[in-house]
């Protein structure tokens, strides 16, 4: 069982004269998940450039999430793939010495947001190590970073992904409601069998079919302001 971690500064080395950054611990190993390049995000050739939103399994004692919104290349001493929870994803293990970011330098791409949100968000597909606690803070530096202006607070995406979160033995009740001491299943924000909570909603969204038995599987016990105006 790893130890997760938020500083991993301790674990490489700033070459000042070359713009890099090496690692300096005993064993690393970068997860960046495959679907990446659906976006073009995940290009493996000498390097390996990518999204740096990556998961870190540091000297297999602790682990740590990435959560940079630009594409950072790296030079691992090995590239292979494995599966996490059904996913797939480009395993990159680095050794001591061996150059984890060729380049410090930002590299700026303007569609990173709006992938991330289609990919995270609208399809709900999270890498295993997006946290309940730290995915929220993912869209923080959108503006410096890719120079997008989403002109909404942090607490809009704290909301949403309040809202995306559910108990995994229980997908229609929310994570929040519980005693949060297992990890949460994310459902897509396009979800029409569990996104919307109320009986409205589901018939008014897209896919009626879906919409229609998710009513019928799922009763809403609240009432919502729009359905007592449409009875009145």
């Amino acid at each position: 069982m790893l130890t997760p971690i938020s500083d991993i500064t301790k674990f490489f080395r700033y070459e000042k004269e070359k713009s890099r950054l090496v690692f300096i611990g005993e064993d690393l190993n970068v997860l960046v998940p495959k679907r990446y390049s659906v976006y073009n995000l995940l290009i493996v050739e000498d390097t390996v450039r990518t999204l740096g939103i990556v998961g870190l399994e540091i000297d297999n004692r602790y682990s740590a999430a990435l959560l940079l919104l630009s594409e950072i290349e790296m030079a691992p001493s090995e590239v292979t793939e494995v599966t996490i929870e059904d996913k797939q994803y480009l395993k990159l293990n680095f050794k001591k010495e061996d150059v984890f970011l060729v380049s410090t330098k930002e590299i700026q791409n303007s569609s990173i947001t709006y992938s991330i949100f289609v990919e995270f968000i609208t399809r709900g597909k999270l890498p295993y190590f997006l946290s309940y606690k730290n995915i929220a803070y993912l869209f923080d530096s959108a503006l410096t970073m890719t120079s997008t202006n989403l002109d909404m607070d942090h607490v809009i995406f704290e909301i949403v992904y309040a809202h995306l979160h559910r108990d995994k033995d229980d997908i229609t009740k929310f994570y929040r409601n519980t005693d949060m001491k297992k990890p949460p299943q994310s459902i897509p924000l396009r979800s029409v069998n569990f996104g919307p909570t109320s009986t409205t909603a589901k018939l008014l969204g897209s896919y009626f079919d879906d919409g229609l038995t998710a009513t019928l599987i799922s009763h809403s016990d609240t009432r919502h302001d729009i359905e007592d105006y449409l009875r009145s």
